[in-house]
């Protein structure tokens, strides 16, 4: 399985599945294509669900610019230590490393 790893000083270490960032995608870009190139939006779902899957930089690219921690929190699988701070909203735009990995390996 897919995964983007979050590493936060304050925080400690998350691990978000893949799909999550990548059915978000895939649902904005199903309504936008399916009105913009008269496709179903289940066509248009698969297609690019599938290409966030396939691309990390898409993926990471997505996650960055498109989603908060408040749409990942529910799903992050807590890793490692964190220390006592306000809120991971407030850390979240200033993560010191976000990355996919795939456990497969």
């Amino acid at each position: 399985m897919k995964y983007l790893e979050v590493i936060s000083e304050q925080f400690g270490v998350y691990r978000i599945p893949a799909y999550i960032i990548a059915n978000n995608r895939a649902m904005y870009y199903a309504e936008y294509d399916s009105t913009r190139l008269n496709k179903s939006y289940n066509e248009s779902y698969k297609i690019e669900h599938k290409y966030t899957m396939e691309s990390d930089d898409e993926l990471l690219d997505w996650v960055k610019n498109n989603m908060d921690w408040s749409d990942l929190e529910g799903d992050a699988v807590f890793i490692g230590e964190t220390r006592d701070v306000v809120t991971m909203d407030e850390e979240w735009p200033n993560m010191k490393s976000m990355e996919v990995i795939d456990d497969d390996e």
